[in-house]
């Protein structure tokens, strides 16, 4: 089965779900999660982007991944499906 996941932003969150990400200057390719630990940009994506499928492919649809809200007066922002998102469903 074939899943779309918009892969945009996955990069900016830490799997973990310890918040937003800090690019390294030096060496862009490394990011420094809130907690201290330093990964590979690319690989918190991949795992981000996996969580993100997987919620789709249960039938969450969409909706479920979307950071931002339809255009709603309020524009509350919606939490982002991050790897400790699966962690906590199965918990």
């Amino acid at each position: 089965r074939f899943v779309a996941v918009y892969a945009r932003g996955t990069s900016s969150q830490a799997f973990d779900g310890s918040g937003p990400v800090k690019r390294d200057k030096g060496d862009y390719s490394q990011c420094t999660f809130n907690t201290g630990k330093r990964y590979h940009a690319d690989l918190n994506a991949a795992y981000n982007i996996a969580a993100r499928g997987h919620v789709v492919y249960q039938g969450r649809g969409r909706k479920a991944t979307a950071r931002v809200s339809s255009q709603t007066p309020t524009r509350t922002p919606r939490t982002p499906v991050t790897l400790s998102t699966l962690w906590q469903q199965s918990a």
